[in-house]
């Protein structure tokens, strides 16, 4: 542990910025202190700051990327998905406050017709990294110029965004694997699916499982739609009993 020590009226802690510190006060107290020798001094603790904060983001970066999912494309537009700047948003925003990250955005404008946009990853010991993409103004469609710059704008934060925290898309598939972040059901409504699936019959519960997986593992959002696939098993099952 880097206990404080106390010295006269500071206290200073035992870390390299802190023995630094100490070293120019001594030097500022001394009778003729060398202003040369103080500023080489100031100068290697401002490089031994920024390298701590280096390590301290590069330490927390390396445990908030695994929790960072991949992302649903849940929005269309010119015949593709595509996962918008607000669903990335409402996705990394949390994760990242929760390791002491912060993201911003710059936009300059090097030709009339042209954006470049930044993004910024802000750590909160100070450390920072940025991306940046330049791009033609998005003229497609019946867009006035304004909302062409605008459109490449939004496109450019989209995927400076993705670039700058390893973000990955994907397409949500027809099997109940949408790529969302997981959140589990409660235990009612696991208990509520777990009846259900133990009225199917064995061929039935494959054909659940062969959609669904198992039913621990099935997100929060489609209870709705597995509770219906359980309910329309069993009602296929008692037609054919009764046939």
């Amino acid at each position: 542990m880097n206990a404080p020590v106390k010295t006269g009226n500071q206290i200073v802690a035992h870390t390299p910025e802190g023995q630094l510190f100490s070293l120019v006060e001594k030097v500022l107290s001394s009778s003729n202190p060398d202003m040369a020798i103080i500023e080489k001094m100031l100068d290697m603790q401002e490089r031994v700051m920024a390298k701590q904060a280096e390590m301290a983001f590069n330490r927390d970066f390396a445990m908030m990327a695994p929790e960072i999912p991949v992302i649903a494309e849940t929005s269309t537009g010119h015949n593709i998905t595509y996962a918008a700047l607000e669903t990335i948003d409402a996705v990394v925003r949390p994760i990242l406050s929760k390791y002491g990250f912060a993201t911003s955005f710059r936009v300059e404008h090097p030709e009339p017709t042209k954006v470049k946009v930044t993004c910024v990853l802000m750590h909160r010991d100070g450390h920072r990294e940025n991306t940046s993409m330049e791009l033609n103004a998005d003229s497609s469609g019946s867009k006035n110029a304004v909302q062409a710059l605008g459109s490449s704008v939004s496109y450019g934060k989209r995927y400076t965004l993705c670039a700058m925290l390893n973000i990955t898309t994907a397409k949500e598939d027809d099997n109940g694997f949408a790529a969302k972040p997981f959140c589990p059901m409660t235990p009612e409504q696991i208990q509520m699916l777990t009846g259900l699936h133990g009225r199917l019959e064995p061929f039935q519960q494959q054909l659940f499982f062969e959609q669904f997986g198992t039913i621990e593992n099935i997100n929060k959002s489609l209870f709705t739609k597995a509770q219906s696939a359980l309910n329309k098993l069993i009602r296929q099952g008692n037609g054919n009993a009764n046939t």
